[in-house]
């Protein structure tokens, strides 16, 4: 039979094949799903969370086609062409886009774009290859 080998937490660390679930401390029937990060609760699956991967660094053409998808583009570039020299020149010719870039940073709160949004963003144009 297939079991989950579990953690003290009730985390699932492994699933093996055993003829016998006392072989091992810790190991459950997975029969009723379940697979490894997911918690086993009371006999119950409990789907490990989600995490967002959020990339660090992505191209101009994939921020701007990203921004473009989520109807943030206008307002960026409005925003840049009302800014300083130094921030239109950082748009104009970076040859990268950071996600934590101080004039990422300041961008965002002048067009009130939350951090979460920011990573959307950045998740978003990492995918756009």
């Amino acid at each position: 039979m297939n079991a989950h080998q579990l953690d003290a937490n009730g985390v699932i660390l492994n699933t093996i094949v055993v003829d016998d679930l006392n072989v091992f401390p810790r190991l459950v029937d997975a029969a009723n799903g379940g697979k490894i990060g997911d918690s086993i609760i009371n006999g119950h699956v409990v789907p490990a969370p989600l995490i967002k991967v959020v990339p660090m660094v992505v191209s101009p053409r994939q921020i701007r086609q990203a921004m473009t998808k989520a109807n943030l583009r206008l307002r960026v570039e409005n925003a840049v062409v009302a800014s300083d020299q130094d921030t239109k020149d950082w748009y104009e010719f970076a040859t990268e886009f950071r996600r934590d870039s101080p004039v990422v940073t300041m961008l965002a709160a002048a067009l009130q774009v939350t951090d979460e949004q920011l990573d959307d963003l950045w998740i978003l144009a990492d995918s756009l290859t």
